[in-house]
Formats: C-alpha cells, structure tokens, sequence
C-alpha cells in the first residue's frame, strides 16, 4: 500500500481493534488508554498514516495588551505557561500585543489581516467588549 492509502481501518486490522478506537487515540478523544494509544500512534507511524485535511494541527492566536518584556513579573509567568501550555497539547500559535487604541478603533491584529486563518484566539488582559 502506499504510504497515501492508508486507512484507519488499516491500523485497526494491524492491531486487531475497531476503527473507532484507532480514531479515538490519533484525535486525543477518550474512551482509550494511555498504552492503546501508543500503540495505535506508533503502529499509524509505521505504516506511513498521513493524518486526513480535518485532522490538521490546530492553530490559536494568542492577544495581549501588555508589551512583553523578558523580566520577573507576573505577566511573564503567564505568557510563559501559556506557550508552555499550547506547546503540550501540540498546538501551533501565534502571540501578538495590542495596543488599546486599536482595540478602540476595531482594528484587527496584524496577524489575523495578514497571517493565516485560526481555529480559536485567547485574549490575555483586559479586553474591552465594544457591544
């Protein structure tokens, strides 16, 4: 087979389990163990799985409204447990500050005029909502 062709339920035949439980540990749902997991991530490398387009990394914008500065503040902490976080569940991101002027004045981030699309945003400070 090549590597293109490769099916869910190909993974499922080569560890003698359902489809269901091959999708359920590739997408990261429940109802599977930390081992089976592995096992179906490992056997699905092996084989050459190309993850489907709706199974593509997800990407998040991350939004504050404070400059960030490489220092010891509080505000530090969190921008660095954020990437910390969004790096652990194997995210990608973007972050970008914004000012509140443009905030005002509606005026979207660089990043989403310009970057590409986002699956969520996070905002980080005090967001005003214009509604």
């Amino acid at each position: 087979m090549k590597n293109d062709k490769i099916k869910l339920t190909d993974i499922a035949q080569a560890l003698g389990i359902s489809s269901i439980s091959v999708s359920r540990a590739l997408s990261g749902q429940g109802g599977v163990s930390d081992e089976l997991r592995e096992k179906v991530t490992a056997k699905a490398k092996e084989m050459g799985y190309l993850k489907a387009k709706s199974m593509e990394q997800k990407r998040v914008l991350v939004l504050h409204q404070k400059p960030f500065i490489q220092d010891n503040s509080n505000f530090s902490h969190i921008m660095q447990g954020m990437e910390k976080a969004l790096q652990d569940a194997n995210l990608e991101y973007d972050m970008e500050f914004t000012d509140k002027k443009s905030q005002a004045d509606l005026i979207l981030p660089n990043k989403m005029q310009k970057g590409p699309n986002y699956d969520g945003l996070i905002f980080i400070g005090g967001f005003d909502n214009p509604i």
